[in-house]
């Protein structure tokens, strides 16, 4: 219970540290959509290459990789500068 407790806080963290650095005016919100939807669609993508039924759940590494998505958006934001000199 306490390590969900946890991980809740952090990744909670993690998404308004990412949400004050996004590299876009779309917000994290949609930089972790993003990134959920790719890793579902390609996994989905390498199932029917094996010849498996695509699983059409969403999994806990889409969320994994939303929120990774959301993060690296987030570092890409604090080294980028839209203003041009």
């Amino acid at each position: 219970m306490i390590r969900k407790f946890k991980i809740i806080i952090v990744l909670l963290l993690t998404l308004s540290f990412a949400g004050c650095a996004s590299t876009s005016d779309r917000g994290p919100v949609l930089d972790f959509v993003d990134g959920a939807e790719s890793n579902h669609l390609k996994r989905q993508e390498r199932q029917s290459a094996r010849g498996d039924v695509p699983d059409n759940k969403f999994k806990e590494e889409d969320a994994v990789a939303g929120v990774f998505n959301a993060l690296l958006q987030g570092l890409v934001g604090i080294f980028s500068s839209d203003e041009k000199d």
